[in-house]
């Protein structure tokens, strides 16, 4: 560049204004040559930035294994677990095989047990155990290796503690005693352990104490009045010695409480919370502070709102400080502040801090449901569960219509919920054939933890809107393509009033609600919206639901109760879709006596539904259940009946009745059942419909798992069911199913032991809700009690009908009681006539009802099938 130089005849060189000038135009000549160099530097490293983002690859782009690790534990110390998550499962083999490895999957767990995703913390704590002779191998001090194996051992025992898995309890705490010494835990090597920073830290003090306390917990499984006593002996113990924390001494005070609240010691407990409130007044630390969300909830239980309010802003602040407010502790502390508004009658408040409180959480729920486990899913569920059931509760003791319209929403969105686990989109997008949506699929799934790790992975230029264009787009391609994943995005918004518009003059929604023995029905109809009405409560017709079938459903008063208050805000209605809660899930509705001869379902229309929102498209729910109406999407029809179960020396039981059969009973051969499959499969093969026929030793549980992902129309299954199997009571989904060919050789075992590679004849619920049976039309279980199962106030019964609605299965025929062998195969038989003549299903069912009633009058023979739409 030329720089025009002063001459030295100009007559203002020597002035001093001429000297600034000339220095300011030098000046200027300078900076302009130091700007267009950085400017180049700053644009060549901007090219040069660019051109590395878009070439080195998305798991190598930006950190090594030193800054993913410090990064790691920043996020953990921000309480960003979900971003700590997504970056370990991006990055964590940088650590694979190194002395880190240990550490870094400990911490893990603890992100995953933080957002609820308890399966995952289990299999990164079971590897870290199974591979510790490996992590170990560097240790030649055999003292040091035992107290690892003790610091791991009681981890894992701890985190089956959170879980109230009883059984791995057990066996965690025997492994860790094995390694407890108190030789072994000498101060000396206590600090090296506690220098490795993995694994939970051991204290020289109280780990004998520690010992002891989880020996006492393990006591209470075998009897309650014993741990209780321990327990009260072991606090009085160290209550006193400074040694001990007040947190560790407030969280054995508040599992003594709890103890004796759940044997209605009250007046025991009493002097115990006293005392724990005593101590927690000496807190100076947030993190003591951790244990005193239960005795807040102690102190409330006995009536001492003020010491509850002051315990619960405590703990609100540890919250604040530890948490975020996604993270799952953090919601159901929140779901607590509800109980002090009622508490003060400020209805106005609470309802309006429900309103945020549900609304937020479905949206969050909504939101993640696509990248969640089954597992979080099911965690944040159960907060959502506090605000629902507080919902229920405020509106049960000041009914608004604002309360009954959230409370309508919020189990529309809970029973909604059931059909959006990750298995059912996963099934529901299988089931389209597309290779083409599966890749979109799991494209989408990719760029949202690509998402959550921009926010995380210090890249200096960020894709963020690109990847939310991204999302943005392959949600609208597969809503297009997919309508189970159209209507998982659309959850959250589903309300009364858009289910309001679908329904006609002649139509209303019926939900049956029970909640802590009380009993309500919130009805939704085209010209009054929600309305709360009330029923009653269940000790009133207690005693007659303990009476035989025949006497509950020829007892008009119980009619009355159920369905007396209902029809005076229904008059002129004639078609009722209906979802029971609790209690009304064991009650066939259809079914009870109005007089002279004349039952509910002669009156009304009764149509049972697991999600309402399908009323949405109605056209397509009838299609759904007009099985035969288009012959080109009849698909192959699976059969099952005759089934041989084997021999056993026990006494048989009677074999004309589809009985509950309990553990231990002989299993005997249903006289009809064969001839129930085969006059079905007759009629289909006139029909020229393609089936199979499972039947005597060819009816295993094998041939119904192999249909898994076949695509069957429709399954039908002619055997024994079962239901609240005592020895899976703490696992709902394995308490329930039903029976195939040689279960005897284990049903009547106290052997659980089976070969490798064998099946034992026996399907559970659990193995069912695994099975890939998407595009099954219908499932019809002609067995007993297929109905029942565990039920709660969120997502409807965990049993069989669950597990076939998550499986895929659109309509499930089920029963509610032991049925008539002969009955049934006259109902089931008249059932596939009807629907091979272009009957729905519903209709289909109705006509065989009546038909069975010509020969078998009492709802007993006729009465316990339900079809669940």
């Amino acid at each position: 560049m030329k720089i025009n130089r002063i001459t030295e005849n100009c007559s203002y060189k020597h002035s001093k204004i001429g000297a600034f000038i000339v220095n300011a135009y030098y000046f200027l000549a300078f900076a302009r040559y130091i700007g267009i160099t950085l400017f180049a530097v700053a644009f060549f490293a901007f090219v040069l930035i660019f051109a590395l983002d878009k070439t080195i690859p998305s798991e190598l782009e930006a950190l090594d294994a030193s800054a993913t690790l410090k990064m790691f534990n920043e996020l953990q110390k921000a309480n960003r677990h979900h971003e700590a998550i997504t970056l370990m499962e991006y990055k964590g083999n940088v650590i694979n095989n190194s002395p880190l490895e240990m550490e870094y999957k400990s911490k893990l767990a603890d992100s995953y047990i933080h957002v609820g995703d308890y399966s995952k913390a289990e299999k990164v704590l079971l590897d870290i155990w199974n591979h510790a002779p490996k992590y170990l191998k560097d240790s030649n001090t055999p003292t040091l290796k035992r107290m690892l194996k003790f610091g791991l051992s009681r981890q894992i025992y701890q985190f089956y503690e959170i879980m109230e898995d009883r059984t791995n309890m057990i066996k965690y705490f025997n492994i860790y005693k094995k390694y407890y010494s108190p030789q072994s835990l000498d101060s000396s090597l206590v600090a090296i352990y506690n220098q490795m920073t993995w694994g939970t830290s051991v204290s020289e003090i109280n780990h004998k104490e520690l010992v002891e306390y989880d020996s006492i917990v393990i006591s209470h499984f075998t009897s309650h009045q014993t741990a209780i006593c321990s327990m009260g002996k072991f606090v009085d113990r160290i209550v006193y010695k400074n040694e001990f924390g007040p947190a560790y001494k407030v969280k054995c005070l508040n599992k003594l409480i709890d103890w004796m609240l759940q044997e209605k010691q009250l007046l025991n407990a009493y002097p115990r919370i006293k005392q724990a409130v005593e101590i927690a007044r000496s807190m100076q630390s947030v993190d003591e502070c951790k244990v005193l969300g239960e005795l807040s909830d102690y102190c409330y239980e006995i009536h001492d709102i003020q010491t509850s309010r002051y315990l619960y802003k405590r703990y609100e602040d540890y919250l604040n400080d530890r948490y975020s407010e996604n993270d799952f502790d953090y919601l159901v502390n929140y779901s607590r502040k509800f109980r002090y508004y009622e508490d003060e009658k400020d209805w106005q408040t609470l309802e309006s801090e429900l309103v945020k409180y549900c609304m937020g959480m479905r949206q969050q729920i909504a939101n993640n449901i696509p990248s969640m486990t089954d597992e979080q899913r099911e965690h944040f569920v159960a907060g959502f569960d506090k605000a629902h059931n507080a919902t229920i509760e405020a509106l049960q003791k000041h009914p608004t219509q604002k309360l009954a319209e959230l409370c309508f929403d919020n189990i529309l969105f809970r029973n909604g919920l059931l059909l959006r686990s990750n298995l059912a989109i996963k099934n529901s997008i299988s089931r389209t054939g597309d290779k083409k949506v599966t890749a979109l699929y799991e494209e989408l799934v990719k760029c949202r933890r690509d998402l959550v790790y921009e926010s995380v992975s210090g890249r200096i230029i960020k894709h963020t809107s690109k990847i939310e264009a991204r999302i943005n787009e392959l949600e609208k391609r597969l809503a297009l393509r997919c309508t189970d994943f159209k209507s998982s995005k659309d959850i959250s918004n589903y309300r009364h009033d858009h289910l309001q518009k679908s329904l006609s003059s002649k139509e209303t929604v019926v939900e049956l609600i029970e909640n802590k023995g009380s009993l309500f029905a919130l009805v939704l109809n085209k010209s009054k919206g929600v309305v709360y009405v009330p029923i009653g409560n269940i000790n009133s017709i207690q005693n007659t639901l303990q009476k035989s079938i025949d006497d509950i459903y020829h007892d008009k008063n119980l009619t009355d109760f159920i369905w007396g208050n209902i029809s005076k805000v229904i008059p002129n209605v004639s078609n009722v879709y209906y979802l029971p809660i609790g209690k009304f899930n064991q009650i066939a509705l259809g079914s009870l006596y109005l007089g002279n001869n004349q039952y509910l379902c002669d009156i009304v229309n009764l149509r049972l539904l697991q999600d309402p929102t399908s009323l949405n498209n109605k056209k397509q729910l009838l299609a759904d259940s007009q099985l035969f109406g288009d012959s080109n999407n009849v698909r192959v029809i699976s059969l099952w009946g005759g089934i041989d179960y084997g021999q056993t020396t026990k006494a048989t039981i009677g074999n004309n009745r589809r009985s509950s059969i309990k553990r231990g009973e002989n299993l005997v051969p249903l006289t009809f059942t064969k001839l129930e499959v085969q006059t079905i499969s007759s009629m289909l093969k006139r029909k020229s419909i393609p089936h199979q026929v499972y039947e005597n030793l060819m009816a295993t549980e094998s041939s119904f798992k192999r249909r898994s992902g076949k695509g069957d129309y429709i399954l039908h299954i002619s055997t024994h069911g079962f239901f609240n199997d005592s020895t899976n009571l703490a696992n709902s989904m394995l308490s329930s199913g039903l029976l195939f060919a040689g279960a005897n050789d284990y049903w009547c075992s106290d052997s659980f032991q089976i070969e490798k590679g064998k099946e034992d004849g026996i399907l559970r619920a659990a193995e069912i809700a695994n099975i890939d049976l998407s595009g099954c039309s219908l499932v019809v279980l002609s067995a007993c009690e297929t109905g029942l199962g565990f039920s709660d106030s969120s997502e409807g019964v965990y049993g069989l009908q669950r597990a076939f609605k998550l499986a895929g299965a659109k309509n499930i025929l089920m029963s509610l009681w032991e049925v008539d062998d002969r009955a049934t195969t006259i109902l089931m038989t008249n059932f596939y006539r009807n629907l091979l003549l272009g009957k729905d299903a519903n209709t289909a069912l109705e006509i065989s009802k009546q038909a069975v009633r010509t020969q078998y009058p009492s709802p007993r023979d006729w009465g316990a099938f339900v079809l669940l739409n």
